[in-house]
């Protein structure tokens, strides 16, 4: 969609155009009727209106809330519950008047977007004056995650794409705060499912959402919470499975596809990646997800990881891990069965470096070596060298596919891991300061050299990128 400084600018030109003669009254009108200059003036006019009524709310609502807070004790119960409640409604109700209104202008709507999202935040602050009122003491986590429950019920119902933002934001905040709480299992039964089973909630309902509102944003967030609550609730066992935590996420999302989340096999007519929304940003995540994990385990640190005995009671409060671990290994083993499927998927081994087999490869050895640490001989520094080295790699196949797609995200985040790992071991390591200096210097002057460089032949790279990406298809 053209935005409307685009338009202000071409109107701006297009009479200027008119006026030396560079195109005649015609091409001017179509021109006119085409992108609508007359309805820029009266855009900005709404706009502005949008705003003084925005403003005047505000002042209106704090004016309102300094007298209810002056009689609030004052009130009875009931009548300050249906103050609450009124106004509850009556944002959202506003709220969603403006926002589907068609007949007003966009700056409405955009008013009414905003003013459901007020709705959402007046439902936590609801709910936290109900329990205060009714004496109703709780933890703060448990808070936000009814609250984000509730606003992820609104995302639902309106489709839109801040409110789910928001319900995640909320619910994932509650979850890492009762995660580590002692006192999180003294609750209600129904959170402390969610609490255990975060993995399954954020599959089941945040990756549906990210489909419902179109939302990269979402499935991005809904993905990190599914990856990141998987880890932790596998890691609860104190150093068993910990093979798993560290290779089930990014498998989990790297076969990722639309398909298999539909559970039904694709089929080998079909097209691999026309059907295909998120799964570049899934792959992209689990390649993030991998950089993290192996920064994280390089130190020479595994002195102190080890298996410890767990008790029949820690065993039996750990078991319902096995579900989450079960439900979501069984679909990333179904996401992995599609390479079978697509053959022509393997073609871009040529072209990327960071492709299925160098996952594969980066998967399968950091499961077997941790297993080998923790199961069968202590390796403490042999597995901190296997995992510096597949940061290395990967770093280094991240900076070979940023310059051969001209993709600076890609080009940066390598050089990143790879300046990164570099210094970590300086400053691990008890080196001398000449070395650090001559590190840090080269390290210095090779990312000006090679940013300048990728900067200058960015739009080379890329267009040399797509002449091969056209001949490998046809091929």
């Amino acid at each position: 969609m053209v935005s409307e400084k685009f338009r202000r600018q071409l109107r701006q030109e297009a009479q200027t155009w008119r006026d030396r003669g560079l195109i005649d009254s015609s091409t001017y009108a179509q021109l006119a009727e085409h992108y609508q200059f007359a309805e820029i003036d009266s855009a900005a006019r709404n706009r502005f209106i949008a705003i003084l009524m925005a403003l005047g709310g505000v002042l209106m609502g704090l004016g309102a809330i300094a007298f209810a807070t002056a009689h609030w004790d004052t009130w009875p119960r009931a009548y300050r519950s249906m103050i609450l409640v009124s106004l509850f409604v009556g944002v959202n109700g506003t709220g969603f008047y403006l926002w589907r209104a068609t007949t007003l202008p966009k700056a409405y709507r955009s008013l009414g977007q905003g003013l459901l999202i007020l709705g959402a935040l007046i439902l936590g602050a609801n709910m936290m004056l109900m329990s205060q009122m009714f004496y109703e003491s709780g933890k703060v986590w448990e808070l936000l995650l009814i609250w984000g429950l509730g606003v992820l019920m609104m995302a639902f119902s309106l489709r839109l794409k801040s409110l789910g933002v928001l319900a995640i934001l909320l619910i994932e905040t509650g979850y890492w705060l009762g995660a580590f709480d002692r006192s999180s299992w003294e609750t209600l039964a129904w959170i402390q499912w969610v609490i255990r089973h975060m993995s399954l909630v954020a599959a089941s309902l945040f990756i549906p959402l990210a489909y419902w509102c179109r939302s990269r944003t979402i499935f991005s967030l809904g993905a990190i919470a599914m990856a990141t609550s998987l880890a932790v609730a596998i890691l609860r066992w104190q150093g068993w499975l910990v093979e798993v935590a560290f290779v089930l996420p990014p498998a989990l999302l790297w076969g990722y596809s639309d398909g298999i989340w539909r559970l039904r096999l694709p089929q080998k007519s079909s097209s691999f990646s026309s059907s295909e929304r998120f799964q570049a940003t899934s792959r992209s995540l689990a390649v993030c997800f991998l950089a993290v994990l192996f920064y994280s385990l390089s130190f020479n640190r595994w002195n102190y990881i080890e298996r410890p005995d767990l008790s029949l009671q820690q065993w039996q409060q750990n078991l319902p891990v096995l579900l989450d671990v079960g439900i979501l290994g069984s679909i990333a083993i179904l996401g992995w069965i599609q390479f079978r499927f697509h053959p022509q998927s393997w073609k871009s081994i040529q072209i990327k470096a960071v492709n299925t087999g160098l996952i594969t490869c980066f998967l399968m050895t950091a499961g077997c070596v941790t297993y080998w640490h923790l199961s069968v001989d202590r390796i403490p520094i042999a597995i901190a060298i296997v995992f510096n080295i597949m940061l290395f790699c990967l770093a280094i196949a991240l900076i070979r596919d940023g310059l051969t797609l001209g993709s600076r995200r890609t080009f940066w985040g390598g050089l990143l891991f790879l300046v990164l790992g570099i210094a970590s071991r300086m400053l691990e390591y008890n080196t001398g300061l000449i070395l650090k200096s001559l590190v840090f210097v080269s390290c210095g002057v090779g990312v000006t050299i090679a940013g300048l460089w990728f900067e200058r032949n960015e739009k080379k790279l890329k267009h040399r990128s797509k002449i091969e990406l056209t001949r490998e298809e046809a091929s």
